[in-house]
C-alpha cells in the first residue's frame, strides 16, 4: 500500500474507534496531528534505525529515511491515540522485540506528563525456543546479536519505562499495580492468548481498554470477547494480509456489552 492510501486508511480506522469511544473525531484527529508533526520523536527512530541497519534489515528497517509517521503502521498510531485519549496511569504490553509500539505508547505518556509502562517479554536467548508465539514470521522476531529488547526506542523516553524480561504469563502475576490499558503482541497462539488475556482482566479496572495485535493469526480475541460478552472493535492495519481484520480493540465499559449476541 503507497503512503497516501495508507494515510487515509489511518484516518478511517480514527474515525470508527471515536464512533467507538462515542467521542468526536476531532479530538483524536488532534492526537494524530501531533503525532504526525512530532519531527523530535520521528527523528530520533530514523536515528535508532540508521545505527541498528547493519545488524537488523527488514521490514521497516530498509527505509534510510522516515518522513511521515504513516509509515509505521496503524497498530502503532492507534496505540498512541488511544494512550493520549485514555491517559492511563499505567500501560501494559507483552510483546516488544525492537520496541516499535512501545516507542509510540512511551511518547504518548511523555504528552501526557503522567503515566508508565511496564513491558513484558521473554529474554532475547529465550525467544528461539519459544517461536511460536509469532509463527507466522519465523525467525524475523528474534533480537539480534548485539542488540537489545526494545533497541529503536528513544531514550529520552525511558523514564516511563520498565521492562521485564519473562515469560508473560508469569510476569502478570506478579504485578502488584493495577493497570487500565492493556496491549497483546506476545504469542498469538489460541490458548495462550485467552490465558494473558483472561489474566490481565483479572487485574484490571472496570473502565479499562485491552488492545490486541494479530488477531487474525487466532480465534483467541474473538472467544475472549463472546466469553465475556464483550463489542470489540476491529480493524486493520494499513494493507496487511488484505486489508483483512488485525487489530482489535475492547472496551470494558462499551454500552453495547452484554446486550448484543455476537455469537450468531
Amino acid at each position: 500500500m503507497d503512503i497516501n492510501t495508507s494515510h487515509i486508511c489511518n484516518l478511517l480506522s480514527l474515525k470508527l474507534l471515536a464512533e467507538y469511544y462515542c467521542i468526536g473525531y476531532s479530538e483524536l484527529q488532534y492526537y494524530y496531528n501531533e503525532l504526525a508533526n512530532d519531527k523530535t520523536f520521528i527523528n530520533e527512530l530514523n536515528q535508532k534505525i540508521d545505527t541498528c541497519r547493519e545488524l537488523y534489515s527488514k521490514g521497516l528497517f530498509l527505509n534510510k529515511n522516515i518522513t511521515s509517521i504513516d509509515w509505521f503502521g496503524n497498530q502503532r498510531i492507534t496505540l498512541y491515540v488511544l494512550v493520549r485519549f485514555l491517559k492511563p496511569e499505567t500501560c501494559v504490553e507483552t510483546g516488544v522485540f525492537y520496541g516499535g509500539s512501545t516507542a509510540f505508547i512511551l511518547n504518548a505518556l511523555e504528552k501526557n506528563h503522567k503515566g508508565k509502562l511496564i513491558s513484558i517479554d521473554l529474554p532475547a536467548n529465550k525467544v528461539q525456543k519459544a517461536i511460536s508465539r509469532h509463527e507466522n514470521v519465523g525467525n524475523t522476531e528474534l533480537v539480534p546479536k548485539g542488540l537489545h529488547t526494545g533497541f529503536i526506542i528513544p531514550d529520552y523516553l525511558k523514564d516511563k519505562w520498565e521492562l521485564i524480561e519473562d515469560d508473560s504469563l508469569n510476569a502478570l502475576k506478579e504485578l502488584e499495580c493495577p493497570f487500565s490499558f492493556f496491549s497483546h503482541d506476545s504469542e498469538h497462539s489460541r490458548s495462550f492468548m485467552i490465558k494473558e488475556l483472561e489474566l490481565a482482566k483479572t487485574l484490571m479496572s472496570n473502565n479499562a481498554t485491552i488492545f490486541a495485535d494479530d488477531i487474525n493469526w487466532s480465534n483467541g480475541f474473538y472467544e475472549f470477547c463472546v466469553n465475556h460478552k464483550l463489542y470489540p472493535l476491529l480493524l486493520t492495519d494499513n494493507g496487511k494480509d488484505e486489508l483483512k481484520a488485525r487489530l482489535g480493540v475492547v472496551r470494558f465499559d462499551h454500552p453495547n456489552n452484554g446486550k448484543v449476541d455476537i455469537t450468531g
